[in-house]
């Protein structure tokens, strides 16, 4: 064998790790498209429960001056 054909350590060692990061960097990849994909999220249901909600009647002056707007001083 030539000195040629023979990977010294760390030309080895050098490939090795570049493979190893692009893999890491596509099994992350793969992990965030699949929960992106897995999570459906529907606010519809979560605003209907709002809509639905009663009206809620208080007659605390406190809540009042900082709900609506009165100046503090």
């Amino acid at each position: 064998m030539s000195s040629k054909q023979i990977n010294t350590p760390s030309k080895i060692n050098e490939f090795e790790e570049a493979r190893t990061v692009e893999q890491n960097q596509v099994e992350r990849r793969q992990n965030a498209d699949r929960i992106y994909n897995a999570v459906h999220i529907s606010n519809e249901d979560n605003e209907n429960r709002i809509i639905n909600l009663p009206q809620q009647s208080i007659s605390d002056p406190l809540w009042n001056q900082f709900f609506n707007g009165s100046y503090f001083y």
